[in-house]
């Protein structure tokens, strides 16, 4: 029995896309035949990941190219007009931006940014979604974390925010299945992506340092990277796992079941 990864005209949107896990996922989309949308605050990144997924697309399709904030209400509508008025047709939502960090303590601003823009957001984009979705019997992937499932100390506002996007997950998989509508998750672990180069305050020793303990604690041996998450976003979305909705899917190599996170 085959495999069918195939999305030949199919349109996905990936939020986030302009680096990191979205950039991978829009890529191995439009290598697997979608018409995909690029999405992301940076004009020249979505230009650069637009262009590479029309390299890489059988038929070359070029992608839409988003400019947005998800984190404001009306850039998410605005985004989501141009989704439907392009396309008319929307198969697969990636909802994958989203903030990473936080402060251990978070101030009330800092709750709502995340909060506002890794689950508010995604609710909705899956409300302006739902008709065409309805139509096509589409899928929702939410990109959520390991965070969600073991509170860690770094940050209360990005934890919470990720436990109540798998909440979302698993109750609009229930409300919106009767609709003809999968809607999944996916947990990932500590993955290699250009936010701990651009945001984590880390100096290129204290990330050498940082990923080696990563490794250590891994049951697998190593760090995640984009296209661990990519492949199995693209998997969920796809006809061969037709009667799975409402799982977060974890994948982490084994880290959050380390026997050293309990005992170090």
């Amino acid at each position: 029995m085959a495999f069918n990864l195939d999305f030949a005209d199919k349109v996905v949107l990936v939020t986030g896309s302009s680096s990191g896990i979205g950039e991978s996922t829009a890529i191995l989309f439009a290598r697997l035949g979608a018409k995909v949308v690029v999405h992301g605050r940076s004009a020249s990144k979505v230009a650069e990941v637009a262009l590479k997924c029309s390299q890489v697309s059988p038929k070359h399709y070029k992608p839409l190219e988003v400019i947005a904030d998800v984190a404001i209400e009306a850039e998410v509508d605005r985004m989501m007009d141009q989704v439907i008025a392009h396309f008319n047709q929307l198969d697969v939502v990636v909802n994958n931006a989203g903030l990473g960090g936080g402060e251990s303590n978070a101030s009330l601003k800092e709750w709502d940014d995340f909060l506002n823009t890794n689950l508010r957001s995604c609710y909705q984009i899956s409300l302006r979604a739902y008709d065409l979705l309805v139509k096509f019997k589409g899928v929702i992937i939410n990109n959520s974390s390991i965070c969600s499932l073991k509170p860690f100390n770094h940050s209360v506002s990005y934890c919470v925010a990720k436990a109540g996007l798998d909440m979302l997950t698993r109750s609009l998989a229930v409300l919106w299945g009767p609709k003809g509508i999968r809607v999944n998750a996916v947990n990932p672990g500590q993955i290699q992506t250009p936010i701990w180069e651009n945001a984590s305050g880390l100096s290129p020793e204290e990330r050498e340092i940082m990923w080696r303990a990563v490794c250590e604690k891994t049951p697998v041996g190593r760090q995640g990277f984009p296209e661990d998450i990519a492949k199995a976003i693209a998997f969920l979305a796809s006809s061969d796992s037709g009667f799975t909705t409402g799982i977060m899917m974890k994948i982490d190599g084994g880290f959050l079941d380390s026997p050293q996170l309990i005992y170090d």
